[in-house]
């Protein structure tokens, strides 16, 4: 006789179920849209949340305290090398756009620290796909 517990196979002990964390996603579904090797998530429009995230990096990242005038207007995730990061679209007051990128999770031997600023960039990297 052959007993069924939760998916698991009582005579042999194997399972017939797949355990979601032990599937791999490809990064090419979770992160859609690809410039050279990185790929990143669409844009969303910013929250009160990603106001904290970045005033909370900012203070981690620079040694003085300063005000700082902007907007941040939207937010992307990505991935880079399999470390993931936040990039901010901010508007300064000249309505000018800047790109800061920070890393909020970086795998063993990466070359950036957690919660570092990677780069600023001063050109949009990417637009969503229609």
């Amino acid at each position: 006789m052959i007993m069924f517990f939760r998916g698991i196979n009582a005579k042999d002990g194997t399972s017939k179920e797949t355990n979601e964390k032990d599937v791999i996603t490809p990064a090419e579904d979770i992160y859609p849209i690809s410039k050279s090797n990185i790929r990143y998530l669409s844009w969303v429009p910013a929250e009160q949340w990603d106001y904290r995230m970045l005033h909370y990096l900012l203070d981690k990242n620079t040694k003085q305290k300063k005000v700082i005038r902007y907007e941040i207007t939207r937010v992307a995730y990505g991935i880079e090398d399999g470390d993931v990061f936040v990039l901010y679209e901010i508007e300064r007051p000249d309505n000018k756009f800047c790109y800061p990128m920070f890393y909020i999770d970086t795998k063993p031997g990466s070359k950036f620290k957690l919660y570092q600023l990677a780069r600023v960039l001063n050109k949009k990297p990417f637009e969503n796909k229609p």
